[in-house]
């Protein structure tokens, strides 16, 4: 039976609320930025008041950071479909003048031309129907507006990374665990096709390489990637196998300060009505 992956990102980010900004706060591109102010830097094109929509906005990391620029005129919304990760983003903004919705990127419940501004941050590359999650961007941003995402496009790969999915699969054969397959759209994480698949409606598209820095111990490193999606395909027993090898094997990796550093690559894609 083909896996429902709506159902499965939703029951993940139930157990796992804000499991994506406790990772990703951490990685930072050579001048410092994390990738959540690579893309609200975004705004900078702004010169006036603006309505901004963040889609996926999780446990609303992001809309803090843009409330915490204190721009003025700024009329912040996020939209998430899991519960777990909205009811952590009115926790994290509670008294904030913003606006929380639940729903659909494939639907979403907003008029024709709302948002001068929408953003999204590693959620693009996850979601199946894309060309109708397009539209429904391009339908709700005003002319001129513009929409820019962070997404996961794996050009680099660090030994490290590559040394957790080699364990990461071992372990899977070993229980005879199913592999996460159908997870997004390969146009979006391919990138020959990705600049392409903007272009069938927006005019301008920009997509620049972010590389980002990790540095951690190996204990946080483990956490790290237990938080992967392919992890909850295994049993509980095949976590705690996966916890234990990776932790033996990260230990030996250390440097003298007793850290790992690795790099990591992601894309933003920046669009213009």
């Amino acid at each position: 039976m083909a896996l429902d992956m709506e159902s499965f990102l939703k029951n993940f980010h139930k157990k796992n609320p804000g499991c994506t900004s406790v990772t990703w706060l951490h990685g930072k591109a050579a001048d410092g930025r994390t990738s959540y102010e690579c893309v609200s830097e975004t705004l900078l094109k702004n010169t006036g008041p603006a309505a901004v929509l963040d889609l996926a906005c999780g446990d609303g990391i992001l809309l803090e950071i843009l409330h915490n620029q204190n721009i003025p005129g700024l009329m912040l919304s996020g939209i998430d479909m899991s519960e777990g990760e909205l009811e952590a983003a009115k926790k994290r903004l509670s008294g904030l003048p913003i606006s929380i919705f639940e729903g659909r990127a494939q639907a979403l419940p907003f008029e024709n031309e709302k948002f001068d501004f929408i953003f999204c941050h590693l959620a693009l590359m996850l979601m199946n129907e894309a060309d109708t999650v397009l539209a429904e961007i391009y339908r709700t941003l005003k002319p001129q507006g513009y929409f820019s995402a962070i997404i996961g496009g794996g050009f680099m790969r660090s030994p490290i990374m590559e040394t957790f999915t080699n364990i990461l699969h071992q372990v899977m054969r070993e229980e005879g665990a199913p592999r996460l397959t159908g997870v997004g759209d390969t146009r979006i994480r391919s990138a020959e096709l990705v600049k392409p698949f903007f272009e069938t409606l927006f005019a301008e598209v920009e997509v620049k390489e972010l590389e980002l820095s990790f540095r951690a111990k190996p204990v946080d490193l483990r956490d790290f990637f237990m938080l992967t999606y392919e992890v909850d395909m295994l049993s509980e027993s095949g976590k705690e196998i996966l916890e234990e090898r990776v932790l033996h094997v990260l230990g030996a990796m250390t440097d003298s300060d007793g850290t790992i550093g690795f790099p990591f690559g992601l894309r933003q894609i920046t669009c213009r009505k």
